[in-house]
This record gives structure tokens, sequence and C-alpha cells, in this order.
């Protein structure tokens, strides 16, 4: 299997302050950021980032929603294209990060020109400072909006910047979901018919490090050895998703379902499909389920992720209360896999009245 090239990482409390030397000594002099109007209202990163870079700024768009919203991108294209920008910096979680990936793909045409250099800054555990892949949220055929994407080795970030102080802004609910939704990717590594050894061993080190830290890092923002250790076990996880293609995994396919069409924000989608996917995976799988129980210090990985989901304070509830109706399970099961599946369907339909 070939090697993704991996960002450059610096992860220290307050690495944010260095995204200016991140691009010194390069052609790189153009800087545009992109980031959630969340973080630009609720927290001072936009304007630390910015004042770091100093001269190199020349732009900031403000205002990718949940989900990578196709409208909120393809503002954040044209203002970085008429900034006339060479490197992007993007901060906030992997709407904020995959929409520069975006942006990279448009500026460049199609990859076919110089492509922007990306420096993330993320400030949750989604992962997507590291991936090969990018979503964004588009209309479909039935009028549902629905979660579409690309994959490309060119994508992964050049620099990730990973601050654990600027994760001590992000709401702790969000911090636990995008935990789990990174849980989720080394879970469904282990379990991909592509894993191999080095996919295991550093997938079992990220559930490993989950289940030691994640639960510190959500009840109390300010522990930094936390946060630190953490945004280090999501960079393992993401092996899975580019070496073992977890992202295609049961879980993740589900979630994309249910998170785009209904809303439900990811990682609460891997807090409610993760478990009910591993107890299916655990009759197909058993040894390599086990090596996720045992990474998890459980009986079982079923027993595993919903522990770790309940030290976190994820609440799980019913897929019927998201507004979803068992004759939307047909639907969400041929968009997760391409077909029609009696038990993926009958697991999802009892979904609907319990988790």
């Amino acid at each position: 299997m070939s090697t993704i090239r991996e960002p450059d990482v610096l992860n220290r409390p307050g690495a944010r302050h260095d995204v200016g030397k991140a691009i010194e000594g390069g052609s790189r002099e153009r800087a545009f950021v992109i980031a959630s109007a969340s973080v630009e209202r609720e927290t001072p990163l936009v304007s630390d980032t910015v004042a770091a870079l100093g001269d190199a700024h020349v732009g900031t768009h403000v205002g990718i929603g949940q989900h990578g919203p196709r409208s909120s991108v393809e503002d954040a294209i044209r203002k970085a294209t008429e900034s006339e920008a060479d490197v992007l910096v993007s901060i906030g979680g992997g709407s904020v990060i995959d929409a520069a990936k975006f942006v990279q793909r448009e500026m460049s045409n199609g990859f076919e020109g110089r492509i922007p250099a990306h420096v993330a800054v993320p400030t949750t555990l989604s992962g997507a400072e590291f991936t090969i892949l990018a979503g964004w949220t588009v209309e479909g055929s039935e009028g549902r909006p629905v979660k579409t994407g690309m994959s490309d080795p060119r994508i992964v970030p050049d620099v990730a910047l990973l601050d654990a102080e600027a994760c001590s802004f992000t709401p702790r609910w969000l911090w636990a979901a995008t935990g789990i939704r990174a849980v989720d990717h080394a879970a469904e590594g282990i379990t991909s018919p592509d894993a191999d050894d080095s996919v295991d061993e550093r997938c079992v080190r990220a559930l490993e490090l989950f289940n030691a830290f994640l639960p510190a890092a959500v009840e109390d923002a300010k522990d930094q050895e936390a946060h630190t250790q953490c945004l280090d076990a999501g960079r393992d996880a993401s092996a899975g998703i580019n070496y073992a293609g977890s992202g295609a995994g049961l879980s993740h396919k589900l979630g994309k379902a249910l998170g785009s069409t209904w809303d439900v924000p990811h990682g609460v989608t891997s807090a409610l499909t993760l478990p009910v996917v591993m107890a299916f995976e655990e009759e197909r799988q058993p040894e390599r389920t086990a090596l996720i129980a045992d990474a998890l210090g459980a009986r079982s990985a079923s027993e595993g992720t919903l522990g770790l989901i309940e030290r976190v304070g994820i609440e799980r509830r019913p897929l019927g209360e998201y507004g979803i109706e068992p004759t939307d399970v047909p639907w969400i099961v041929e968009y997760a896999l391409g077909r029609r599946d009696a038990k993926v369907e009958g697991m999802v339909l009892d979904m609907i009245e319990d988790v």
C-alpha cells in the first residue's frame, strides 16, 4: 500500500500563533482565512490567526456551516479566488477544513494548475486535517440534502497546527461527538478488509488514547494534556480512513445519510450507529472486533464503544426522535450501500424505536 503524504504537524498549546512561521521561507505569501461563524463570533481564534499572519493576510471568509452546505463553500471559493490567495488557512471543525479542500480544487482548475497550500487549525477531533477526503452537502435527486465529496491525496493539508488552547473554546458536546467520530474512524479501520498491521497498530493506539483521555478532555476544557493526547489520537485514527477506507464503513455510511438529510451532527451519528454496527461485526469478524474490545478495556467492541459514548455524556436517542420514519429506512440503506439489504434495513428499523 502506497504511503500518503502526511502534513507537517505541530502539536502543542498555542500552535496557532505559529501560522505565520508555517508559510515563511517558501513561495507562498498571500494567505486567505476560512472559518465558521461560531469560531469567529465566540472565540479569538480568527483574530489571533490574522494577527499572526501579519501582512500575508489577504482576506477572510466566515460562514461555513455544519455539513458544509455547497452554497457556503462556493462563497469561500469566490472570495479566495478574488483575493488571489496562494495559501489557505482553515480554522474550525471538519466542515471548515473540508471547505478549504474544495477551494484548493477549484482554484487549481481541478488540480491541473498550481494548488494553494493549506494550513489547518482544527478545533474538533474530526481528523479532516489528516485525510484524503472532503465532503459537502448538496441537493440530491429526490430533493433531499445529501452528503457527497471527493477523495484525493493532493488535498491532505500541508501543515496541521494542533492547538489544545484553540480546542478549549470548543463546546464540550461537540468535542465529545467528534471524539466519538474519530473512535469510529479507528474502529471501522480495524474491521475494514483493507486493514493491515500498520493500520491495526495505529488504530489500536488511537482507541487506547481516546479511552484514556477523551473523558477527561470533555470534563475539563482547560486540561491541555488531555486535549493534546486526543489530537494525537486523531492523527492515528486517520490511518483508518487513508489506508483502510473506514469512511466507507457501515457506521460511516449510515451516518452520512442521517447527518446530511436529518441534520444530525457528525459524531452524534457515530454515537447512534457505531455500537450497533460493532454488534453486527462481532458476528462476522470476532477476531477483528476483539482488537477493538481489548483497546477499550471491554468484553466486546459493542460494549466498549457504548461505554465510552456514555462516559463522554452523549445521549443516544431513537432515530424516530429525529423525525425518521420506518418508510425512510429503505432510502437510508440504499443511499448508504447503493442497494437494498434486508438485514441492514432490519437493524436500522430497530433503531427507529430503540438504540
